[in-house]
């Protein structure tokens, strides 16, 4: 794990403490879900972070499946939560942060458009991968790119991969879509 990016399990809209000497840098948010797309939009938010000078706030949001015929029962082995805070852990050691850029990494509960859209009030840019993996909710709610970008406070980059960048090789912004 990076240095200046541990997991925090604050609301989307917490609050920074500032005083007369404290400068925040304009923040950047990166929806990620655990898929290769989330990892595109990851390294293209560094990418632009470093270079337009912004801190980056990564966040996963997670919730308890909820559809037709789910009956709750008894506790099983899994857990959305810890998948979500594994798959923040692992997309970040799986990228490298640029020298300078400040990454805030958070866990969030709800509706991961929902979240992302109330994140987008506070920050210059919101990036998100085209693609996640809850293909199959999004034939009945609607993708969370296509969401956002509908209704986000602030511009939005939807990454989406090239052949190359599935391969592993590093591609740059040519995959993107940006929405205003």
């Amino acid at each position: 794990m990076h240095g200046n990016a541990g997991i925090g399990k604050s609301p989307v809209d917490s609050k920074e403490e500032m005083n007369e000497h404290t400068t925040v840098k304009p923040e950047l948010v990166v929806g990620i879900d655990g898929s290769t797309e989330a990892l595109g939009a990851l390294r293209e938010g560094l990418r632009l972070a470093k270079a337009l000078g912004y801190r980056v706030r990564v966040i996963c949001a997670w919730s308890w499946p909820v559809g037709q015929g789910f009956v709750p029962g008894p506790p099983i082995q899994w857990n959305p939560e810890s998948d979500a805070i594994e798959s923040i852990k692992s997309a970040m050691s799986l990228v490298a942060v640029p020298e300078g850029v400040e990454v805030i990494t958070e866990i969030a509960y709800g509706d991961a458009a929902d979240i992302l859209i109330e994140a987008s009030r506070r920050a210059e840019l919101l990036v998100t991968g085209s693609t996640g993996a809850g293909m199959a909710r999004a034939l009945f709610l609607g993708s969370v790119s296509t969401r956002v970008a509908q209704r986000a406070a602030c511009p939005v980059l939807v990454w989406r991969p090239t052949p190359l960048a599935i391969a592993g090789t590093e591609v740059r912004s040519e995959g993107a879509l940006v929405t205003a």
